[in-house]
């Protein structure tokens, strides 16, 4: 061959390598421009749909317990509540691999299918096995396929300002849970229980449809994706262990102040039912303001220990419930306790990649925590309805059990927050 060949054939194959490495290796996140806040955007919707449905469940629980479901207990009404949460975590043990593969909007096109048509059966649902299978379980799993995905892509998509984005989004939660325990105060009366759930069935289509639209995952960031399903890997690390640990028992107590304020109110304070139900929306705004708030501090401090500061104080606060029998002290008491919540639900998204820099693993172990944690949701509430003696009206029990558990949890967080210091101070 010519030497001119030769060297032809040697620009040729330089060209193709670095053609390949430039495909193999992932472009550096957004971290801001148009493109990347309407992701943000898009996962607000999310939570819209996700936490901001599952933080109304006590205004369904209040409903059930003098109508439908009257003639079950508290703690067997507070299941299909907790089955709905324990579901939208529990599936991101599968949604969050399958978002490492690349099925973005498969998980969110099914996960909305499932969260409206569950929404429709509720709406037809007498019988307690019917309100289970749609409310608890069909709303639950769609929830948990579109939550994991809708937070992987925020997180991938941006590097310091991460806390502020994921904060933002997770505000959606906070105005989904104020505003729709007030609609369903509101339409009870005049729609019924049928129609009520209709109108969230077309509302959460709605939302549904702009959250696809706008959560486009950007292939050029996305980073080949590990080979196991479920990371195994990732519980010999002690950071992450604790992690996990901690937030099981942050969980543990953290939907027991949500589930058991509007009953709380109505049975034990003698509000009016219509009070009880906005008790339970002037929680869920006080979270709007501890979504965001806590998010720019945690750009400065770092979010582990925000996330540590936020659940301590919740647990404090969830205790001093034992101290307060009046409605304007519970009212106040509502706004302070929503507001810590929002940083227990937003802020421990920011801190798994904080733990695990590479890309490919964070939509999966994401999963896997929120599927971990899924489980003390599930007991939490039942467990404080068996401790809650309701012919004396007596919820001290439960909320001990509740206060407890957040602070035990709280402790256990400060293990991953001592390793992102030490590792943040390596990197300088």
């Amino acid at each position: 061959m010519s030497s001119s060949g030769l060297q032809e054939l040697g620009i040729r194959t330089s060209n193709t390598s670095a053609i390949s490495r430039n495909a193999v290796q992932p472009v550096e996140p957004q971290n801001g421009g148009t493109a990347a806040w309407l992701k943000v955007l898009g996962c607000f919707f999310v939570f819209v749909n996700t936490w901001g449905t599952a933080s109304s469940f006590g205004v369904y629980q209040a409903f059930y317990e003098t109508n439908s479901l009257s003639s079950y207990s508290p703690s067997a009404i507070s299941w299909i509540g907790t089955v709905q949460v324990f579901l939208l975590g529990f599936t991101g043990v599968f949604a969050g691999p399958l978002y490492d593969r690349g099925y973005v909007q498969s998980l969110l096109g099914a996960g909305c299918f499932l969260m409206v048509f569950g929404l429709f059966m509720l709406s037809l649902s007498t019988e307690y096995y019917q309100i289970v299978l749609s409310q608890g379980v069909c709303i639950g799993i769609g929830n948990g396929l579109t939550y994991v995905p809708a937070v992987s892509i925020v997180s991938n998509t941006f590097t310091t300002k991460r806390p502020m984005a994921i904060g933002l989004a997770a505000s959606g939660s906070a105005f989904g849970s104020t505003i729709l325990p007030i609609m369903f105060r509101q339409l009870i009366p005049i729609m019924g229980f049928g129609w009520v759930n209709r109108i969230f069935g077309f509302l959460a289509l709605a939302i549904s449809l702009l959250a696809i639209v706008f959560l486009r995952r950007d292939t050029r960031q996305a980073a080949p994706p590990s080979n196991t399903f479920f990371d195994v890997r990732a519980f010999k690390e002690p950071a992450y262990v604790l992690l996990c640990a901690g937030l099981f028992f942050v969980e543990l107590g953290y939907w027991i102040p949500p589930f058991s304020l509007p009953p709380y109110a109505q049975f034990s304070l003698q509000t009016s039912a219509n009070f009880a139900s906005y008790l339970l929306a002037i929680m869920n705004a006080g979270g709007l303001a501890g979504r965001v708030l806590p998010a720019l501090v945690a750009q400065i401090f770092g979010p582990a220990w925000v996330l540590v500061a936020g659940c301590l104080s919740l647990g404090v606060l969830v205790l001093s419930w034992l101290g307060i029998h009046n409605i304007p002290g519970i009212t106040v008491w509502s706004v302070l306790v929503g507001f810590m919540s929002g940083i227990a639900v937003s802020l421990p998204n920011a801190v798994v990649p904080r733990l695990f820099p590479l890309k490919s693993v964070v939509g999966a172990r994401t999963g896997m925590m929120w599927s971990f944690v899924a489980f003390a949701a599930l007991i939490g509430s039942p467990i404080a309805g068996l401790l809650i003696d309701t012919k004396r009206n007596d919820y001290k029990p439960g909320e001990i059990f509740s206060g407890v558990s957040i602070c035990l949890g709280a402790a256990l967080l400060c293990g991953p927050a001592v390793y992102v210091t030490k590792d943040e101070r390596k990197e300088q």
